[in-house]
């Protein structure tokens, strides 16, 4: 099997650090006497840096897992960590097994650059230097395109983007699609939020969707994907009139995955409203990108 060799990765990431120096050279020259430039110039490198890093740390926990398959004699293991190796030193694809905490680190780092493009394109309109504010646009399209794993038609709100997928998933299944795509199942933390969410699915003709909460570990403690406490909730009331048999109720014994109503027949009370449900495919997700 084709791999690359602990040399050849060395190598890659020392032509990486020469290209790097290269464009700080460039950059300071190209932003000479231009703040807003110099700044988003400033921003870039300590992406690239932290790139640098990111691609340091993936490659440190494959050959943990190369390690381990050898040590165990699981050929198949072995080879399976070395393909994907292959393919993130090719690509930059992470693979499925990279540890939250690094894809985190990785996203953050994405997003502080997107938002100093967008920061430097706002200072160049008030500025009223549109032709700066066009390239700078530009280039952000271009790093979005290479480094972003948000979808392009994903939509903006309150600075987070967001996606309806129709898939009939499980919540569990969800979860991993999300968090395979660089984000995770939608959280909810105010109202704006989840009447925007609700107006989504009632664009996509979906009567309900998973948001990211659960209660599997300890039934009637609901955290968020984030592993954060609901600090907004907006459960319904099967019997409005009287104000009884709320939601969350585990009515089945198993219900510990949350689920955003958008259309409820001859319920229309239930609309934006949120129930416990088990974790049984059929219901679309939403997927956040922050």
């Amino acid at each position: 099997m084709r791999f690359l060799s602990y040399l050849a990765v060395t190598r890659l990431l020392v032509f990486s650090c020469i290209g790097l120096i290269t464009m700080i050279s460039v950059f300071a020259q190209q932003s000479d006497g231009d703040p807003i430039r110099s700044k988003l110039e400033n921003a870039k490198v300590t992406f690239e840096r932290a790139l640098e890093k990111h691609r340091k740390d993936v490659i440190g926990e494959i050959d943990k897992r190369v390690t381990a398959a050898g040590n165990k004699g699981d050929r198949k293991g072995k080879e399976a960590a070395l393909s994907e190796r292959q393919t993130f030193v090719e690509s930059d694809q992470m693979p499925k097994a990279t540890p939250i905490a690094i894809k985190d680190r990785y996203e953050k780092a994405v997003k502080e650059l997107g938002d100093a493009f967008i920061a430097a394109g706002k200072l160049y309109t008030k500025a009223g230097k549109d032709d700066e504010s066009a390239l700078v646009d530009k280039e952000k399209d271009v790093f979005r395109n290479r480094y972003s794993r948000t979808p392009q038609d994903a939509v903006r709100f309150r600075g987070k983007s967001y996606k309806v997928f129709n898939d009939k998933s499980t919540w569990h299944q969800a979860k991993a699609k999300c968090e395979q795509m660089g984000g995770r199942l939608a959280v909810v933390d105010n109202p704006a939020v989840n009447d925007f969410l609700v107006t989504e699915l009632e664009k996509s003709n979906l009567a309900d969707a998973f948001l990211g909460a659960t209660d599997e570990a300890r039934e009637g403690e609901w955290l968020w994907v984030t592993n954060t406490k609901l600090s907004f909730n907006n459960w319904g009331v099967w019997d409005l009139k009287n104000q009884k048999n709320r939601e969350p109720n585990n009515f089945t014994g198993n219900e510990h995955y949350l689920l955003l109503v958008a259309v409820m027949k001859d319920r229309p009370e239930w609309r934006g409203k949120w129930a416990d449900v088990p974790d049984s495919p059929g219901a679309a997700f939403i997927c956040q990108w922050d």
